[in-house]
């Protein structure tokens, strides 16, 4: 059986930027070679390599291709008991957590708030409006795709949640917390509104992704329960298609 790393063309990535995009899971430095030729043959102008943080001699592969690390991504995982009950409510004095189909300026701000730490905030050749629409599409997304979960108080929006499916694992895709709010209880009662719904969906195990660098969301994160169950390396390779 062959363990040729295959590059995945992302067509709503390319559609988004504007030019063709892939991304390949590579854990050897042959891998590496492979996939970033395979990428070079097929024209791509970016590609994202994910790369086992363990498999050092792939990320040395990685670096020595020109591939610049956008970012070090850890997955997070919780277990969730067989049933939650619905009516179980998240504890934050006076906030309401409500479910959302329309858009609104509050739910754009936030969701660009969540993109502080992202590698397409962080890459230089990735324009800031071009990265604001990506969050934007995001929500949209959620919002038609069944909506989102907002903490409100008093009529303002203060939290943003968003849930989705990744490994077929129910998973947080957005969540923040406006500035004026938080250290509240707020966060902590959209995971568990996050909880109440993935577990009423039939999920067993709820999942996040954040990023080393953001910290605080770790330290959060490991305070709701959560375990870290993936460290990975993300890079992107910039390349001229031959």
């Amino acid at each position: 059986m062959s363990d040729k790393a295959v590059v995945e063309s992302l067509a709503w990535d390319s559609a988004w930027l504007g030019y063709p995009v892939g991304r390949v899971g590579a854990q050897s430095p042959r891998q590496v070679a492979e996939a970033v030729a395979d990428s070079q043959a097929r024209g791509l102008r970016l590609l994202y390599l994910v790369i086992d943080s363990a498999a050092e001699a792939a990320i040395a592969g990685a670096q020595a291709a020109g591939a610049w690390l956008a970012d070090v991504r850890l997955t997070y995982h919780k277990p969730l008991p067989e049933a939650i009950l619905s009516d179980q409510a998240p504890q934050a004095s006076g906030i309401e957590y409500q479910l959302m189909t329309e858009p609104s300026a509050a739910l754009d701000q936030l969701a660009l708030q969540s993109s502080q730490y992202s590698r397409f905030r962080r890459d230089a050749r990735i324009s800031v409006q071009a990265c604001n629409l990506l969050y934007a599409e995001w929500l949209r997304q959620a919002l038609a795709g069944g909506g989102a979960w907002v903490a409100v108080r008093k009529g303002t929006t203060l939290g943003l949640l968003t849930l989705g499916t990744r490994n077929a694992h129910a998973s947080i895709e957005l969540l923040a917390v406006s500035a004026e709010a938080r250290h509240q209880g707020l966060g902590q009662g959209l995971v568990q509104v996050a909880q109440r719904e993935a577990s009423r969906q039939g999920q067993a195990l709820l999942q996040v992704v954040t990023q080393e660098t953001n910290r605080a969301a770790q330290l959060f994160y490991e305070h709701c329960g959560f375990q870290l169950a993936r460290r990975e390396h993300v890079f992107h390779l910039w390349q001229q298609p031959e």
